[in-house]
């Protein structure tokens, strides 16, 4: 047999021990976690479902969603697409609920940021709109 068979049979045996250690140390792992409160369940009662399935749905690649979408955010102001931006913001708001900077900082960029790029008769709008993200 050639030697890249036996690299290939030497890394696939060693891939199935990691894995095999790893089923091993996880539920210690996961036990810790709860038991030094690092987790949040996912549902609690008074969630909306919509969070619930965006928080399930997308797991870890959730963290690297909100970046992207943090990015496009300002992207998107600094084009002048406010609508856009608004429902951006309401994406991120859903899927970190019980993060209290991003309602304050969504609520100040349109409050105060997106107030001042618009016409005079629409500012008051976009103060209101900040206001309501916050109350709602």
């Amino acid at each position: 047999m050639n030697r890249s068979f036996w690299k290939t049979a030497l890394a696939l045996i060693g891939f199935l021990a990691f894995l095999v250690a790893a089923a091993q140390v996880n539920p210690h792992a996961i036990k810790v976690r709860e038991d030094s409160r690092l987790t949040a369940s996912a549902i609690h009662e008074g969630i909306p479902p919509k969070v619930v399935l965006a928080t399930t749905a997308l797991g870890g690649f959730r963290a690297i969603l909100i970046d992207i979408m943090w990015m496009r955010c300002q992207a998107l102001k600094q084009e002048g697409q406010f609508h856009e931006m608004v429902q951006l913001y309401e994406w991120i708001t859903n899927l970190q609920p019980n993060y209290a900077k991003v309602w304050a900082f969504a609520a100040w960029d349109m409050a105060y940021n997106v107030s001042v790029d618009v016409l005079p008769a629409e500012r008051w709008f976009w103060v209101e709109r900040g206001i309501k993200l916050l109350r709602n």
